[in-house]
């Protein structure tokens, strides 16, 4: 009996771990030999209309995204204002040239990956 609530509690403890995002976990990884790129995602997170950029997220949300040398990763902060980090940068809430074009290429990668699906 004793090991039947451990084993409850510990499964309990993981459920509650794993469900801190609300919403589906992504990954999207592609190597081509000269170009390596990860995009992570989980949450709800609303791209814009022209696939270059992320429109709003829901609270506990966030994206990777990591091309070569190059990362930007984006979280939602307690206040619900979008919080921008690149190649491991200071935060920000407004990305500037390269994080545009960084975050627009992801953005359209993962709108061609839902297209195949």
């Amino acid at each position: 009996m004793k090991k039947i609530q451990v084993l409850f509690i510990a499964l309990s403890i993981a459920v509650v771990a794993t469900s801190c995002y609300h919403g589906k976990h992504t990954t999207i990884v592609t190597n081509d030999g000269h170009n390596s790129t990860r995009i992570e995602y989980a949450g709800r997170i609303v791209f814009n209309d022209d696939n270059t950029g992320i429109n709003s997220m829901a609270p506990n949300s966030y994206f990777k995204y990591k091309h070569n040398n190059e990362k930007l990763t984006a979280e939602c902060d307690k206040n619900g204002h979008i919080v921008y980090e690149l190649n491991d940068d200071n935060q920000t809430t407004a990305l500037n040239e390269d994080g545009r074009r960084l975050l627009a290429e992801a953005v359209e990668q993962i709108a061609k990956a839902q297209r195949r699906k």
